[in-house]
């Protein structure tokens, strides 16, 4: 419900419902207190219902955000982990699409971690990208170094199709040429 600012103020940003949602049946809970934050006389969240994306929640108000001192305070202590959720939805929104790629080493380990850590948090969209990351994180190491950064390389070249290749998939791809 907040983009956190990077040397701007925090601001207030539009959340799906499936984004803190962890299954079905807590989805009716999670929706019943999100409600409960809506009503006229509390005016925390604003609730709405777009037509692709479901139910969406925001902040009612910015100044909720600066005023607050107990929200900016949940959110000083927990803006890396916010970051780190932030960065694995996208990527697991985007390898659900087969436009992005798995998870590997410093990523995997991260939310490997917190997963163990906040298990709440994981939704189920997450736990299957954390799931199919560890598998192809197995699956490499069994083949071996050599072959596991190739592979690695192939993937990472999927996930830059259209933009100007990382440096890491330019690396992989000369290293395949160079091999060939």
């Amino acid at each position: 419900m907040v983009n956190l600012g990077e040397g701007t103020p925090d601001t207030r940003r539009r959340a799906k419902l499936d984004e803190i949602t962890i299954s079905a049946i807590t989805a009716e809970q999670e929706h019943s207190v999100l409600a409960r934050f809506s009503r006229p006389e509390a005016r925390l969240i604003t609730l709405s219902q777009e037509p692709r994306s479901g139910v969406t929640f925001e902040v009612a108000h910015e100044t909720l955000i600066r005023r607050w001192e107990r929200l900016r305070e949940w959110l000083r202590e927990s803006r890396d982990d916010q970051r780190l959720l932030h960065r694995a939805r996208e990527a697991a929104e985007y390898w659900t699409q087969n436009k992005g790629s798995l998870w590997r080493s410093f990523e995997l380990e991260q939310l490997r971690e917190f997963a163990q850590r906040i298990p709440q948090d994981m939704t189920a969209g997450l736990v299957r990208f954390l799931d199919g990351s560890l598998a192809a994180d197995a699956a490499g190491r069994k083949r071996g170094a050599p072959a596991a950064a190739q592979y690695l390389g192939r993937d990472r070249e999927r996930s830059c199709r259209g933009v100007d290749p990382c440096w890491d998939c330019r690396m992989a791809m000369a290293k395949r040429r160079d091999t060939a």
